[in-house]
C-alpha cells in the first residue's frame, strides 16, 4: 500500500509541473522567452486564448517599438516587473498587427506579451519584433488627419512624435486656401502663434489645411490636417434653373443664398457650350445678374 501511495504522488507532481509548463498564462518568471532587439521572434498559439510572454531588460533607456508582423487580430502588451499592464494595443480588421512605442528604462525588467484577441478564438503563428526608436517618428492621432465639422464646433488637432535623437518640438500653421505647394515649403501658410505643443485646439476652425511641422533637432517632419467646416450655407436659383424668355429680350438671374458664418460674394460666367469654356463676365458681383439680349439658348453659372 505504501508503494502505491508513493506511486500516485509523484504522478500528480509530474502532471503539475509539465501542465504549468506548458500553459503560457501561469508560466514562472524564469520560464518566459528572452526578447531580442531587432529579431524577429516566432509566436506560436496552439490553444485559443494562450498568449507568449517575453522578457526584457534594455541597456539603453528610451523609447522602444514592439509590433506584430503581417497579421491580425493580433493583441500585445508591455507591462512591469509586477505584471502591471503599461501599454497594449491590439487590431481587429486590419492587415497589420498590434504595435505600440513605450519609454523604457534601463536595467528594469519587462514582460511583453502577444497573443490572438480574444474575439477571433484563432490559432496559429505570426512573428513579432522589439526595436529602439533611433529616429524620429510622428503621426497623427489615431492617423485621423480629415475632418468634417459644424462651424459651431470646437476642434483638437493632436500629434502623437518619437524620437531617439533629442527634444521633440512643435510649430503649427495654417494655409486658408486649402491649396498645398510641392516640395518641402511652407508656401502658402501662416504661422499660428504661440502654439508650441503636441495639441492644437481651436476655438473657431476654418476651412483650410493645418500643419504641425515636428522636429528633433536633427529631422523634422509634416503633417497636414485638412478641415472642412459647414458654414451653414445654402444657395439656389431664385427662379429655378431652367427659365424662358422670349426672344430678343433680357433676362433676370437672381441667387437666394445664406451663411451662418462668413460672408458671401458672387461671381457671375456665361457659358460658351460651343468653345466648351465658362468666361468671367467682368463687375457683376451681386447675388443677382440682368443678361444682354438673348436670341438663343444660353447657360449662366453664379458662384459665390
Amino acid at each position: 500500500m505504501k508503494t502505491r501511495h508513493t506511486i500516485s504522488l509523484l504522478f500528480f507532481f509530474m502532471f503539475v509541473i509539465i501542465h504549468a509548463f506548458c500553459n503560457n498564462h501561469v508560466y514562472a518568471s524564469n520560464e518566459y522567452l528572452t526578447a531580442q532587439l531587432d529579431t524577429e521572434m516566432d509566436v506560436t498559439i496552439d490553444n485559443p486564448g494562450d498568449r507568449v510572454v517575453f522578457t526584457f531588460i534594455p541597456e539603453e533607456s528610451g523609447y522602444y517599438k514592439y509590433y506584430a508582423k503581417n497579421d491580425y487580430e493580433t493583441y500585445g502588451s508591455i507591462n512591469n516587473e509586477s505584471m502591471e499592464v503599461l501599454i497594449s494595443d491590439y487590431d481587429c480588421g486590419d492587415t497589420y498587427g498590434f504595435t505600440m512605442i513605450y519609454y523604457l528604462n534601463a536595467g528594469e525588467t519587462y514582460y511583453l506579451t502577444a497573443q490572438y484577441h480574444h474575439e477571433a478564438a484563432k490559432t496559429g503563428s505570426f512573428a513579432v519584433m522589439l526595436t529602439k526608436v533611433t529616429d524620429l517618428i510622428a503621426n497623427p492621432l489615431n492617423d485621423k488627419t480629415r475632418y468634417f465639422i459644424s462651424y459651431t464646433d470646437e476642434l483638437d488637432l493632436e500629434v502623437v512624435a518619437f524620437s531617439g535623437n533629442g527634444e521633440i518640438s512643435y510649430t503649427w500653421m495654417v494655409n486658408s486656401t486649402g491649396t498645398l505647394y510641392g516640395g518641402n515649403n511652407n508656401f502658402g501658410f501662416t504661422l499660428i502663434q504661440g502654439e508650441t505643443e503636441s495639441i492644437l485646439h481651436i476655438d473657431q476652425p476654418r476651412t483650410g489645411v493645418y500643419r504641425c511641422i515636428v522636429t528633433d533637432g536633427v529631422k523634422s517632419k509634416k503633417i497636414d490636417f485638412r478641415v472642412q467646416v459647414d458654414t451653414g450655407f445654402t444657395a439656389e436659383a431664385a427662379d429655378g434653373e431652367e427659365l424662358t424668355v422670349a426672344a430678343g429680350n433680357t433676362l433676370l438671374l437672381q441667387v437666394d443664398a445664406s451663411v451662418e458664418i462668413g460672408e458671401l460674394s458672387f461671381q457671375w460666367y456665361y457659358c460658351d457650350e460651343e468653345e466648351g469654356e465658362e468666361i468671367l463676365i467682368e463687375d457683376e458681383d451681386k447675388s443677382f445678374y440682368r443678361t444682354e439680349i438673348i436670341n438663343k439658348p444660353e447657360m449662366y453659372k453664379c458662384i459665390r
